[in-house]
């Protein structure tokens, strides 16, 4: 029980930070945050934009998933191979 904890905190710590960083990385022009606003008022065209693969927050949440679980494995197996670590957990 107590080693699943570090997957979720990895999941937690890294969803936040894959936030930021598409933030940072979105490449959105004037036109394309125009377009947005057309498809807020629009609901079909909101869904049809939400709709796209990897819009908005889905890629860093899918990312901090795979990362976040991939070094929870990691810090599990080196908990299980430590003799000074193992038994605190």
């Amino acid at each position: 029980m107590r080693k699943s904890i570090f997957y979720v905190l990895w999941v937690l710590m890294f969803l936040p930070l894959g936030l930021v960083f598409k933030i940072l990385d979105s490449n959105t022009s004037g036109l394309q945050k125009a377009d947005f606003r057309l498809c807020t008022e629009n609901n079909e065209n909101l869904f049809q934009y939400l709709s796209k693969p990897f819009n908005l927050v889905l890629l860093p949440i899918i990312l901090a998933i795979v990362f976040g679980l991939l070094l929870g494995i990691i810090t599990d197996t080196m908990i299980k191979s430590s003799p000074f670590l193992y038994p605190l957990f």
